[in-house]
């Protein structure tokens, strides 16, 4: 669910396949005169070191385009490519050392940035060594700042694509007046919990809570006084539940309160003490306390997420024409 989050999360894994079929297609045209030219001066090794990266490419790039699964994992097209700098730095000295760049940038876009901080922090330190071998320390110094650089520039790059991701992602699931989730993200939670957890009934509740005579508030204290008290509602209702719990506005002055691995009998109670906080908060002056009326529903085996919140819907309808300010359960 989206309350559970990862201890490291892998932001570009959703885009990897896009991000990768250009490299990829780019990296192999690049690699094709580069091994015919070590086969015509005969330099075998550093040949085939590159025909085997530029094969991994190739044969990947085709299986993307057909819509496959690429049959060499992402992270080993890392191996052979450390492979071919290392062949290269052995046979060419110096200008082997050249490959470190696009080696540890395609390190960011194939691997978690942990693994790619790593293995571009091995390739820093194997490069400075090997360089060292063949030029001065001066060069050596040079070549280990500008890779460090590289590195950091990269990450600043990689941090800059992550919060911005973070940001439109928060900005198409979110409510932008109570900062709940909002409908779209509530029909694809609720389409996952019913695909994963179909077969555990009564493990989950949906809580639908209905603000009473909100239209009373908006035309007699103005719209500013009526989203003053849908955002302390959701406040409320957020300070009073679990983290794994999940809050949506549904529309107007509608939420829908979703309880994994709770049984009815705490979501009545639950309920309760929501419907209880409401209705003794004062957010308006001069003005009649605000209530509201929940209807409560139990997941059931094999239950369809359009039957749980209609048996959560007709518990509302029950619990408003029932004289309101109130919590009525779904029958099972």
């Amino acid at each position: 669910m989206g309350s559970i989050k990862k201890q490291e999360q892998d932001h570009l894994a959703a885009y990897r396949d896009r991000i990768i079929y250009p490299i990829l297609i780019i990296g192999a045209i690049c690699l094709a005169p580069l091994f015919l030219n070590s086969f015509i001066e005969k330099r075998f090794g550093g040949g085939f070191a590159t025909l085997i990266v530029a094969v991994s490419f190739v044969v990947d790039a085709l299986a993307l385009r057909a819509g496959k699964r690429p049959p060499v994992p992402y992270p080993f097209l890392v191996l052979p490519m450390a492979l071919a700098m290392g062949v290269s730095l052995a046979t060419q000295g110096f200008y082997g050392a050249l490959w470190a760049y696009p080696v540890a940038i395609a390190c960011f876009f194939v691997l978690s940035q942990r693994m790619a901080n790593l293995a571009a922090a091995l390739l820093l330190v194997s490069g400075a060594v090997m360089v060292y071998r063949f030029v001065e320390l001066g060069m050596a110094l040079r070549f280990t700042a500008s890779f460090g650089m590289t590195i950091g520039i990269a990450n600043c790059i990689l941090s800059v694509i992550t919060r911005l991701q973070k940001e439109l992602r928060d900005q198409a699931i979110t409510d932008p007046l109570t900062g709940t989730y909002n409908r779209r993200h509530m029909d694809a939670c609720l389409a996952k919990f019913a695909e994963h957890e179909s077969d555990r009934a009564g493990t989950a509740s949906l809580l639908l809570i209905d603000v009473d005579h909100f239209k009373r508030i908006n035309d007699q204290l103005g719209h500013a006084s009526g989203d003053h008290v849908l955002v302390e509602i959701s406040n409320l209702i957020r300070n009073s539940i679990r983290k794994s719990d999940q809050l949506f506005r549904v529309g107007g002055e509608e939420f829908l309160l979703l309880l994994p691995g709770t049984r009815i009998e705490h979501s009545m109670v639950v309920a309760e003490n929501i419907r209880a906080a409401i209705e003794n908060a004062v957010w308006l002056d001069n003005y009649p306390p605000v209530t509201i009326s929940i209807g409560v529903s139990q997941s059931q085996v094999n239950d369809l997420t359009q039957d749980w919140l209609k048996a959560a819907d007709h518990a509302l309808y029950q619990a408003k024409i029932s004289g309101r300010n109130r919590v009525v359960c779904a029958a099972a």
